[in-house]
């Protein structure tokens, strides 16, 4: 949860995206928000992996995804949930951006999966 509510104990459109994109890098890594194993410079999410996803890193996703993604679908989806987690409030998306972004990566994918005889359950 963003420090900003603890201070003010008010959620709002924004803090809900910030929730919303720490799930996405949780979905992305396969990781946990916190983690108190590997280094100090790992053990919150967030600052892990926002400066490996803006470089456009894939090594850090998720290992059971096995490479079964699209890469322009997989960075989109990155970089909603880099937006979403900015530290100031004002430059994060809104929930219907998010939304839309989704959906254009979603139809990316899906397009990768029928073109390369995957299939989603």
């Amino acid at each position: 949860m963003m420090c900003r509510y603890y201070s003010t104990q008010q959620l709002t459109e924004k803090s809900d995206v910030y929730s919303f994109g720490v799930v996405l890098l949780e979905l992305i890594c396969g990781r946990e928000p916190l983690s108190h194993t590997g280094t100090p410079d790992s053990f919150n999410l967030v600052l892990w992996a926002k400066p490996y996803l803006q470089a456009g890193a894939f090594e850090i996703v998720d290992e059971r995804l096995n490479g079964c993604f699209d890469v322009e679908s997989m960075q989109r989806t990155a970089m909603v949930a880099v937006r979403s987690v900015e530290r100031d409030a004002s430059q994060r998306p809104t929930i219907a951006e998010v939304l839309s972004e989704l959906k254009e990566a979603y139809g990316i994918q899906l397009s990768y999966l029928s073109s390369s005889g995957g299939h989603v359950n």
